[in-house]
């Protein structure tokens, strides 16, 4: 039994599938290879979640688990339009990329875990780059803390006709709106939370795929992008009240920055930060701001140049790591920054922006 596969979109698929491979079980670092009518359906998953992607392919297929780190080294070396695959004894898989030939022994398929597919029935569509974008504003505050699982995720929900997501660890917290999407669905006005696992593989697939993604609700949440389907899992607990958080856009003190400016200055005190505390220190005054390393034994102080302050005087502390990637997920070449006294959050915004979506940046006591 053989079959043959383009080899960009096999290298397309594998990358799709690859952010749900790994677990608890060995047969996890497989990918499942099987037939499914006229196309070849590939499958991963971690046990939390999974990922599916179709490619079409010729002649008769069969099923067969292949270690998914060992085929992706063969197949992105692969100098052929198509790969053949050939079953050349129990579980053993000749693999015919043009002037290489491989040989990879595989694992049963009857014993890899099953994947169901989502109810599309509760569904609606958003724009993948859409998507995209708001996922890279708030995937970075997802909490790794396995002791605070309901925070170990990302917390989606409709209000009002609009979608919302958010992410925190505590220190910080995101929040993205959306805007309106077509369909209401009962399950997202009480929220979900997706595992940050799913999250990331969401966003690693829509790196590569335009035009619409079909979200769909219920025990689990998947989403289709393409001839690609992720199975999210859904972690189950309380989120946080996060609202009450949020100051409002007239509260405390309001400096609009150049974001590649301020990075900049951040990136200048870095060297002389200590690296089991990274806080650095700002003051803020009508006679100038300016940004330390925090330590008495060296540091360094930058001065931020057009930054003008246009309250009384200010001096705070925060994690530059923490400052770094809110800055960061600002898509706008000026940020809006809400300083709301010296151990009160400090709030990012695009600038002239109003779509409601805000970083939060705890400070630290200086």
């Amino acid at each position: 039994m053989h079959f043959e596969i383009n080899t960009s979109e096999l290298k397309a698929a594998l990358k799709d599938v690859s952010g749900t491979v790994g677990g608890a079980m060995p047969i996890t670092a497989c990918v499942l290879i099987e037939p499914d009518d006229d196309r070849i359906k590939l499958t991963t998953t971690s046990l939390e979640s999974s990922t599916v992607s179709y490619i079409d392919g010729l002649g008769e297929g069969f099923r067969i688990a292949l270690p998914h780190r060992e085929l992706t080294a063969i197949i992105n070396r692969a100098k052929s339009e198509s790969v053949r695959f050939e079953l050349v004894g129990d579980l053993r898989v000749k693999i015919d990329a043009g002037r290489a030939i491989s040989e990879l022994s595989g694992s049963d398929p009857d014993t890899f875990p099953t994947v169901h597919a989502g109810d599309t029935s509760n569904a609606f569509n958003i724009d993948a780059k859409d998507l995209l974008a708001g996922l890279e504003y708030i995937s970075y505050a997802m909490s790794k803390d396995v002791a605070r699982p309901s925070l170990n995720g990302m917390f989606l929900q409709q209000d009002g006709g609009k979608l919302t997501a958010v992410a925190t660890d505590g220190h910080r917290l995101v929040v993205h709106d959306f805007g309106e999407v077509a369909a209401e669905l009962d399950e997202l006005k009480k929220g979900v939370i997706l595992g940050r696992e799913g999250v990331l593989s969401l966003q690693n697939v829509l790196k590569s795929h335009d035009g619409n993604v079909m979200i769909s609700v219920g025990r689990t949440v998947s989403a289709s992008v393409g001839t690609t389907q992720l199975n999210f899992s859904v972690i189950g607990g309380i989120y946080p009240s996060y609202r009450h958080v949020i100051p409002s856009r007239s509260s405390g003190d309001t400096v609009t920055v150049s974001v590649k400016d301020l990075l900049d200055a951040i990136a200048d005190v870095v060297p002389t930060i200590q690296r089991d505390l990274p806080i650095a220190r700002l003051h803020l005054s009508v006679d100038g701001c300016t940004i330390r390393s925090r330590g008495d034994d060296m540091f360094t102080l930058v001065d931020l140049g057009d930054l003008v302050w246009p309250s009384t005087e200010l001096e705070i502390g925060a994690n530059v790591n923490y400052l770094t990637d809110a800055l960061r997920a600002v898509t706008t070449d000026e940020a809006e920054i809400t300083f709301n006294g010296p151990l009160k959050p400090i709030v990012f915004r695009r600038a002239d922006a109003d779509d409601g979506s805000v970083s939060i940046v705890m400070p630290t006591r200086i």
